[in-house]
């Protein structure tokens, strides 16, 4: 697809951002407003709620090495709602959609509707999102809940 390396370029570059900080597991780290990311503001919220409903009940996510991406455009506004984890050897651990769900919401309500949810120390759901030309959709790929 066209979109697999701007996708993963995008994700790349806001993991890289915050992969070097102290994530305590339980905590929502909020995007600040104005910090290069001109598009990661409240009035988005609405497209990573699109981003969000991809995640479907009776799937979970997680337990591989490959990122768990979804991407929804509306407006000229992409979200990239991802799980996924930085540095070698972790694996995000298994979660239900309604957990990726949850964790997404605490992300809406930041006021940039950008950031990470820290699942472990090294994993995190996380939304960034970015203006755009092109109509990107991916639906993230899971297994059925066991």
């Amino acid at each position: 697809m066209a979109y697999s390396t701007f996708l993963k370029a995008a994700i790349l570059s806001a993991f890289v951002s915050v992969a070097l900080t102290a994530n305590t597991p339980g905590t929502t780290q909020c995007t600040p407003i104005g910090s290069n990311m001109p598009a990661c503001v409240q009035a988005n919220a609405n497209v990573l709620q699109l981003a969000i409903n991809q995640y479907q009940d009776g799937v979970s996510y997680g337990g591989g090495g490959d990122a768990i991406v979804s991407a929804v455009t509306s407006n000229g506004i992409v979200s990239l709602l991802s799980y996924e984890c930085a540095g070698a050897g972790n694996v995000p651990p298994v979660l239900s959609a309604a957990e990726v769900r949850a964790y997404a919401e605490k992300i809406k309500n930041c006021p940039s509707a950008c950031g990470y949810y820290w699942v472990t120390a090294a994993c995190s759901v996380g939304n960034v999102l970015g203006a755009t030309s092109l109509d990107i959709e991916k639906v993230p790929k899971g297994s059925p809940l066991k």
